[in-house]
């Protein structure tokens, strides 16, 4: 059965000592999501960028495979990770790309599997939405003050919800969750912990206001119980977490390298799109008419990004560099794209 290929989940990972919450989340997701999903035919694949390696002891005995990658000043790029883990990790059929700051629900590799099989399709990107937690609310995940499962399941729940009105109305950048559904999410979570979240400020819910952690600025407002718990991002997402045909990856090129925090899904996105004709339409993405996206959401664990410097300087640099990609014609791009050599 095409689940029972050997596949690889690889995770990149960026060491950094003054971000401790950023360990404590690998460590979360690869024992509590990862780990459950692995067995004779699935490895799991870390690779450590740092100065150090700091993981290593800890993949001894919750991985397969640990791949070092030496950053110096903690220069992380996911891509490079990404693309490291895929060139030096062993032979597998199939590759499963997950970022170490996601929740992976034990149904996402057999739904993953299940797409593939019914279109063909050289990657899947099954999820819809991306939810990102907030930071005492993430604490309390890591904590295990809050069920993580429960909490997904609740999440996919409101997801499916949320996914028809998208698809009814039209896209959003951001939502609020209403009455009805804040009241589902609140019921799974210990007696008190609502009412604790609501007399924080908005820099311990968030982050404060120096770039610690947004994708907009409105991120900082909390304004509603619903912002204390979550940022809603509804639509498609092309990113983070797929599942892929390894010989299909490696036609890719894999995602840009960039140093720090760049626009990699973006990059590889617009990569894929050249090579193999993906496209988003009526808020799905589509392989040959072929819809691929499911309901599962994106759950985000709250990290800072503070304490590096030229962090968002870099973001811009590299966002040009994207734009730039997108804007050739297909045949640049194609001549553009390097593909990924398995070292033997």
């Amino acid at each position: 059965m095409l689940e029972r290929e050997q596949t690889n989940i690889i995770i990149p990972f960026g060491n950094t000592p003054d971000q401790p919450e950023r360990e404590q989340l690998m460590h979360t997701v690869v024992k509590d999501c990862i780990v459950p999903l692995a067995d004779e035919a699935t490895r799991v694949v870390l690779v450590e960028s740092g100065e150090n390696r700091s993981q290593e002891h800890f993949s001894t005995m919750y991985c397969n495979e640990y791949i070092y990658l030496r950053a110096p000043n903690n220069s992380f790029g996911a891509g490079t990770a990404q693309n490291t883990g895929f060139v030096l990790s062993s032979e597998s059929t199939y590759t499963y790309i997950h970022q170490a700051d996601f929740l992976l629900p034990k149904d996402a590799l057999k739904k993953s599997f299940e797409v593939m099989h019914n279109s063909d399709a050289p990657l899947v990107f099954p999820f819809f939405s991306s939810i990102n937690l907030s930071k005492p609310l993430t604490e309390a995940v890591v904590q295990g003050v809050v069920d993580w499962k429960a909490l997904y399941q609740v999440l996919w729940e409101i997801n499916k919800t949320v996914k028809f009105e998208v698809e009814t109305n039209g896209s959003q950048k951001r939502i609020r969750l209403g009455a009805s559904n804040l009241e589902i999410l609140k019921d799974i979570l210990p007696s008190g912990l609502m009412e604790y979240f609501l007399r924080l400020k908005s820099s311990e819910v968030w982050g404060e206001n120096d770039g610690s952690f947004t994708y907009h600025p409105e991120f900082y407002s909390v304004e509603s119980e619903s912002d204390c718990l979550v940022n809603y991002r509804p639509g498609p997402r092309a990113k983070a977490s797929y599942l892929a045909k390894s010989d299909d990856y490696a036609k890719t090129g894999g995602p840009p390298g960039f140093i720090g925090w760049g626009p990699e899904d973006l990059g590889f996105w617009a990569r894929v799109q050249a090579v193999y004709g993906y496209a988003i339409k009526d808020q799905h993405i589509v392989y040959k008419n072929y819809s691929l996206t499911t309901d599962m959401p994106l759950v985000h664990l709250w990290h800072s990004t503070s304490h590096r410097p030229g962090y968002y300087e870099q973001l811009e640099m590299n966002t040009k560099i994207v734009d730039d990609f997108i804007a050739k014609s297909r045949v640049e791009k194609l001549l553009e794209i390097v593909p990924l050599q398995k070292q033997k």
